[in-house]
Order: structure tokens, then sequence, then C-alpha cells
């Protein structure tokens, strides 16, 4: 599995690769860490044919849940 970090505009997403049969097996595990912002390429027989990401939030939605964070950690 390759590990790869981006930067872009406040965003750091942790690239990797994993086969379609890892994904299958371990589907829950690998969601976890899409949840926790890193970004899966499934490859099938060593061709890329998925990618999986975080879903970006709005705007709006993001400045609500990093006031509720902030909120939280303080």
């Amino acid at each position: 599995m390759d590990n790869v970090v981006l930067s872009t505009t406040n965003i750091i997403a942790h690239m990797r690769t994993v086969s379609a049969a890892d994904a299958n097996r371990h589907f829950s595990s690998m969601l976890r860490d899409v949840a926790m912002g890193e970004v899966v390429t499934v490859l099938s027989r060593g061709k890329p044919v998925a990618t999986i990401a975080p879903v970006r939030l709005k705007s709006e939605q993001r400045q609500s849940a990093k006031r509720a964070l902030l909120a939280r950690l303080s």
C-alpha cells in the first residue's frame, strides 16, 4: 500500500491503494479511515477502478462543524 500526503487548501488527505479483494474484506475499517480524511483508491487486477474519499461539507456546514469542535475542545 502506498501512502502519500497531499496538502490542498486547508485539507490534508492521506492516499492509499488497496486491492478490490482487500477492500471487500476490510470495508468497515476502510470507511472509518475515509471518515478520518484518508482517500482510498481501489485496484482491480492492478488497475484503479474507484476512489473512495470523504464527503466535503458545504462552507456553512464546515464552519458550523468547526465551531462545534472548538467548543468541545475548550
